[in-house]
């Protein structure tokens, strides 16, 4: 009994850590397919130096 309690419990770790992985999977799919992942750092680059700029003013 308790051997197969262990094995159904290895059973269930195993299938939510694929879960989990294929999830992360697909969304890093949807970004590269949308191409938001590389909008979000052009953007932070552009509002860096803006910031900058303003404390140089000030």
């Amino acid at each position: 009994m308790l051997e197969k309690v262990g094995i159904i419990v290895a059973f269930l770790i195993s299938l939510t850590v694929l879960t989990i992985n294929s999830l992360t999977i697909v969304e890093k799919v949807r970004n590269l397919k949308n191409g938001t992942s590389k909008k979000k750092k052009r953007i932070r680059k552009r509002l860096r130096p803006k910031r900058q700029r303003q404390r140089i003013r000030r």
